[in-house]
């Protein structure tokens, strides 16, 4: 999935989205856009509030509301990776060369 602040992109895996919301939003509220990466859409599938859904596609509220409503509460977030988009794109771009 692709995460944008309106500053910086990241690239991060679908089941990681609640944990990211929740864990990004630790030092203060920022506002998130999600789209998928792959094959990448100009319309995002969810935007947040904050560590709040503000619009979200219906099968991804259905996907992460419980572990997002959970994280909310207390519970514990758990590790993920991010993927910086532009290392992201340099890694693609020369695995193609070499191919």
């Amino acid at each position: 999935m692709y995460v944008d602040n309106g500053f910086n992109e990241v690239v991060i895996r679908y089941q990681d989205i609640p944990d990211f919301i929740v864990d990004y939003n630790k030092t203060g509220s920022k506002n998130l856009k999600v789209y998928e990466y792959d094959p990448y859409s100009n319309v995002p599938l969810l935007t947040t509030f904050g560590p709040f859904l503000n619009k979200c596609d219906s099968k991804v509220r259905k996907d992460i509301i419980n572990r997002l409503n959970h994280l909310l509460l207390g519970g514990k977030i758990k590790k993920y990776k991010i993927i910086n988009d532009i290392d992201l794109e340099n890694v693609k771009n020369e695995l193609e060369k070499k191919i």
